[in-house]
């Protein structure tokens, strides 16, 4: 298989990405604290002065709120975390202060203490105090910090799923962002989110984890936001948090559009993520769940490099917009011993749900190996690699293969629901059934095989035409 170049973790840089990429480690407090620095005189603080205890036992939330807002009113600085586990419901917090730990856990009280905070309470937010601003707001650090949700002691799903445990959001009326850096965090037990990206947010996730979170361990669903995620492990307890991009609300300018880069990302539950006019850049991740899902409501951009993608069921591409897999692998999985036959896909492209107009799409999907997991159960769903759903040749709409393979472990290597344009080079279908193609009078096929592996042999080869259906090859009798 020929080799995509790597993408750098020092920087990554893609199309209009146009936003700073920090490197590795401490450079990223140290570079914001030197921004803290230079516009006013740091005041630093530990929440023990303000009669925080960290006992796990009293109710540090109104010290810790007293701490917060000290430092604030005088300019920004630092407020810290001793070794201890601090019982807090809801603080807010706000740019140009550094939140820092030190063996320091932020726990929510039980739901059935004295003190219990509401049930939708967010842990750490900006929500009641958003930032507001023509330019960008001073950094707003969190480092080194466990946050706790006790998910086992509060109330329902429905009555918390709002109660995240990091909230950061700015105001939409100007163009503003709040500028966010959240480093070496642990996230676990949350009743909902572990991180909530909203809207207007300029942030960087490095070096965190999140932990058996009811919802999502990393949630981005703001406009006008963009952000950084590297190196972050989201693994699963008794809940498998999911990675989740679902815009929610507009940002500044009305726009829904979040541009990402995420690199050494690790998730053990669902990964979901709707690109509505922005870009996303993802190197190196490692998806393990059953559902691996990309919206693009036909503008957006997304490319995918060396990533190990996971797919129970189905790996869903909705109106992609324009998509490109480099260098990477999806594995298969029969989990399902009683579905419908070929009802497992690896990567499900879908032009135009719904019956929309949707034109000049674009999937490329390059140098990439279509695998079934080891692991899967044997006799359960038949499997095919890449399938995609009707399409007029009108719209523009377009899929690439090229390079790479598909194993044989696979009934169906590619199927085309009813019409569309392929264009397959170089790749080596090694399924029992490599191509099955359906057509119907109204939606043709043009298919050009260029190159591609069949039955061991390079294939030059061109399918055309309407209200037809093609096994390729055909069954020997």
């Amino acid at each position: 298989m020929r080799q995509s170049p790597l993408i750098t973790r020092r920087t990554l840089i893609t199309g209009s990405l146009a936003f700073a990429v920090f490197g590795r480690g401490s450079s990223v407090l140290c570079d914001a604290m030197r921004v803290l620095a230079a516009a006013s005189p740091l005041v630093t603080v530990d929440v023990r002065s303000f009669g925080a205890r960290g006992d796990n036992q009293a109710d540090d939330t109104a010290a810790v709120q007293q701490a917060i807002e000290y430092v604030y009113r005088r300019g920004g600085g630092v407020v810290r975390f001793s070794p201890g586990i601090y019982l807090v419901g809801s603080v807010n917090i706000y740019p140009g202060i550094a939140y820092v730990g030190e063996r320091a856990v932020i726990r929510r009280p039980d739901i059935r203490s004295a003190f219990a905070p509401p049930t939708g309470a967010r842990t750490f937010t900006t929500q009641p105090v958003r930032y507001s601003g023509l330019a960008d707001s001073p950094p707003l650090i969190v480092k080194n910090l466990t946050f706790d949700g006790n998910v086992d002691n509060q109330g329902s799903k429905k009555e918390t799923e709002q109660a995240h445990l990091l909230f950061l959001s700015a105001r939409t009326a100007t163009p503003g962002r709040l500028k966010a850096i959240v480093e070496d965090c642990v996230f676990r037990n949350s009743p909902a989110d572990g991180i909530t990206v909203y809207t207007n947010v300029d942030g960087v996730i490095m070096n965190c984890a999140a932990h058996n979170c009811r919802r999502t361990g990393l949630t981005m669903n703001g406009g006008y936001s963009r952000v950084q995620v590297s190196h972050f492990r989201c693994t699963r307890g008794t809940y498998a948090p999911r990675i989740d991009m679902e815009i929610a609300s507009p940002g500044y300018g009305g726009t829904q559009a979040v541009d990402v880069v995420m690199d050494d990302v690790y998730c053990e539950g669902n990964f979901e993520l709707e690109v509505n006019g922005g870009e996303v850049l993802a190197s190196n991740l490692r998806l393990a769940g059953s559902r691996f899902s990309l919206v693009g409501r036909g503008i957006g951009t997304a490319r995918f490099v060396n990533c190990d993608i996971g797919v129970g069921g189905r790996g869903r591409v909705h109106s992609p917009g324009r998509v490109t897999f480099e260098g990477c692998r999806f594995r298969g999985r029969r989990d399902e011993a009683n579905a419908p036959p070929e009802s497992g896909i690896a990567l499900n492209i879908l032009w135009n749900p719904g019956g929309r107009r949707i034109e000049n799409q674009v999937v490329r999907v390059a140098d990439c190996d279509f695998v079934v997991d080891p692991d899967t159960e044997p006799g359960g769903e038949k499997l095919t690699a890449i399938s995609t759903n009707k399409d007029q040749l009108s719209f523009g709409n377009r899929l690439v293969v090229e390079g790479g393979s598909i194993s044989a472990d696979y009934d169906v290597g590619l199927r085309m629901e009813r019409g569309g344009r392929w264009v397959i080079k170089e790749t080596v279908i090694q399924s029992p059934l490599p191509l099955r193609l359906r057509s119907s009078i109204g939606f043709p096929m043009d298919v050009l095989l260029d190159g591609a592996v069949i039955e061991g042999r390079p294939t030059l080869l061109a399918f055309k035409g309407e209200g037809k259906s093609v096994d390729y090859p055909p069954k020997k009798n």
